[in-house]
């Protein structure tokens, strides 16, 4: 009898364990796809350290350490992945973002060649064209405008593209570089690796190329930028977050001036801090993918929102004869879950709100929301919900710094 006892007790505790881990990894689960990245990620530490073999832990764990920023962490994570691990296939894009955000083509080659990735012929091309900065000191580069669209609308800075002087709108929105296909016949940009892409909610056809020399007037320069050329966007030139990422960059918006350093240089990062304003307010964001930039924020009485920032939003209405611009956007599943009445929300319009729009301490009342009726359901960004997109219209209101080494937004008055 008491051998009976003591197998069932032993199987017993097994069984518990297994309950307990699996409780452990849906909380870290559940913690992720709220946005809470760091509250999920002590847990899956905690999980991978006990349960080496829980390869869906790991996988998660890779993602937590990649939207970080924390990218040689998350390749480690990488080769420690069961290659029978069902979604080895994600895990292998991912680790080729990892290397494209480290500047490892060569890595980042050799990965997509072993798995027969969909981006081999794009790697090939940065692998033997390297994307490449040429900065030195501090760089103030005043906002600039053509007739068309304002830089309090959409902020733009003049330099060369190939030799070829361009106006070059600013977008977190975008990659590295965003060209329409008018603009890039002018260019000289060559067409290659045909695919498709999304433009706000609409499927578009693109391609991916390189641009050979790009330079902003009084600013930094790039050799072999990446491209995207959209067949849609007529002669617009747009440089977006991968361009910042190799920058500690302020936007000045209400000075209109961008000021650029050299990441890689201490002193002059500290000289650049400097200049920030003493009242400012620190934040922190992720980085997903190639340049989806979130953090933390409140529309009205919703808190904890996970917020995209697009800068480029451009969605323009006149109320009491004045054109203004909105400063949020949301899905349908996320309006109706607010309180929006969902008869109103049958084709796309624009919402004037009495709901303030708040990250951290900084608020700003009366929201004006576009709606783009194509959304129906929350965007999510390797599983993590996101609640909201915030646009130029709430960013213009500050001096915006983004310091890619800390993962730190910070906002001056």
């Amino acid at each position: 009898m008491k051998k009976r006892k003591i197998v069932f007790t032993v199987v017993l505790l097994i069984s518990l364990t297994k309950l307990s881990g699996q409780s452990d990894y849906e909380s870290a689960l559940n913690y992720w796809q709220n946005g809470e990245v760091l509250k999920a990620h002590n847990e899956l530490v905690k999980i991978v350290n006990t349960s080496p073999g829980n390869e869906e832990a790991k996988y998660l764990l890779m993602k937590s350490f990649f939207i970080q920023g924390r990218y040689n962490e998350a390749l480690e994570i990488f080769t420690k992945l069961n290659e029978n691990f069902e979604k080895h296939s994600e895990s292998v894009d991912l680790a080729i973002q990892a290397y494209i955000h480290l500047r490892d083509y060569n890595n980042a080659y050799l990965l997509a060649k072993q798995n027969d990735s969909k981006q081999l012929s794009y790697l090939e091309v940065l692998k033997n064209k390297r994307f490449t900065v040429i900065a030195d000191r501090i760089y103030r580069v005043q906002f600039l405008h053509d007739d068309k669209i304002s830089s309090d609308i959409w902020p733009g800075v003049t330099g060369r593209i190939n030799g070829v002087q361009s106006l070059i709108r600013f977008d977190t929105g975008a990659d590295y570089m965003i060209v329409g296909l008018t603009a890039a016949q002018k260019l000289g940009i060559e067409l290659e690796n045909e695919t498709s892409g999304m433009q706000a909610t609409s499927k578009i056809s693109m391609w991916n190329s390189i641009i050979d020399s790009m330079s902003f007037d009084n600013g930094p320069s790039f050799l072999n930028v990446p491209v995207k050329v959209m067949a849609d966007l007529g002669e617009h030139i747009i440089f977006g977050t991968n361009i910042l990422e190799q920058l500690f960059t302020t936007i000045d918006y209400p000075n209109k001036l961008f000021i650029f350093t050299p990441r890689n240089n201490v002193q002059l990062i500290k000289e650049h801090h400097k200049l920030l304003s003493p009242n400012s307010i620190n934040v922190p964001f992720f980085l997903w993918s190639d340049h989806y930039m979130t953090a933390k924020g409140k529309f009205g009485s919703n808190d904890g929102l996970n917020l995209f920032f697009d800068s480029g939003l451009i969605a323009l209405t006149q109320i009491d004869g004045k054109v203004v611009q909105a400063s949020f956007t949301a899905s349908l599943e996320s309006l109706i879950k607010w309180g929006f009445d969902k008869t109103n929300l049958n084709s796309s319009c624009f919402i004037p709100t009495d709901f303030s729009l708040s990250i951290n301490n900084l608020v700003q009342p009366n929201t004006l929301v576009w709606y783009d009726a194509n959304l129906k359901n929350d965007r999510n960004f390797g599983g993590i919900r996101i609640d909201g997109l915030i646009s130029h219209s709430w960013l213009k209101n500050y001096s915006w710094t983004i310091d890619f080494d800390r993962m730190e937004y910070i906002f001056g008055m």
